[in-house]
Parts: C-alpha cells; sequence; structure tokens
C-alpha cells in the first residue's frame, strides 16, 4: 500500500504538473497525448481502492490494473529507441512492488507472469 502507491501518485502527478514533457515523451513513442489526462486520473482513481480497502474486489482489479499498466509501459520502453534501462529498471522493480503488496492469492499469479515476461 505503500510505496506502489506513491509510484503511482508520482507519476500521474507528473502526468498533471509537466504535461509538456509527458506529451513530448507520449509522440516520440508514437501514442496520441490525449491519453495523459486519462492516464493521470485513471492512476489517481486506481491508489483510492488501494488505500480505502472497502471491497477485495475493487483492490483485487487496482491491483490488476496497476500491472498490466507497468507491463504495457515496460514493453514500450523496452523497444524504444533512445530511451536508458532506467524506465525498464522502474518498471520492474515496480512488478516486484507490486507482487509484494497484492496478497497471498494475485501474488503467485503476478510472480508467474513476471518470471515469464522477463526471462
Amino acid at each position: 500500500m505503500g510505496l506502489l502507491s506513491l509510484i503511482m501518485l508520482g507519476s500521474a502527478g507528473f502526468y498533471l504538473f509537466n504535461h509538456a514533457g509527458v506529451v513530448e515523451i507520449f509522440q516520440s513513442l508514437h501514442y496520441p497525448p490525449y491519453l495523459v489526462y486519462p492516464l493521470a486520473a485513471a492512476k489517481i482513481l486506481g491508489i483510492i481502492p488501494i488505500w480505502a480497502r472497502k471491497s477485495q474486489t475493487l483492490t483485487e482489479w487496482a491491483y490488476a490494473a496497476f500491472f498490466f499498466e507497468l507491463l504495457l509501459a515496460a514493453s514500450v520502453f523496452s523497444g524504444a529507441n533512445g530511451f536508458t534501462n532506467f524506465w525498464i529498471i522502474g518498471a520492474r522493480e515496480s512488478f516486484v512492488l507490486l507482487s509484494q503488496h497484492a496478497g497471498p492469492k494475485p501474488c503467485n499469479l503476478i510472480a508467474r507472469i513476471y518470471y515469464d515476461f522477463f526471462s
């Protein structure tokens, strides 16, 4: 609940407060710039069920959404020219954090997907 939430909140803040820089990154990766604000909103909305823990189903869906967002980000940055391994390492470490915070049931699935993807 702690570090993963801070990473996602920081990423959403970066999307909102450095919009011009994020648009440049999106355009260099051939993604449309109109996705910046919806992705920031989705990251903020995904943190709410993780912090609230009112519904286990919503919490699991939020973790799953973050997992797929990080998986897609790692695949995009690993195939992009001009980007250093810093982005890939950050995404891989976020997978580790996600697998530690998701709990015992989703942890095995996330770990299996993680090792299949990066090995």
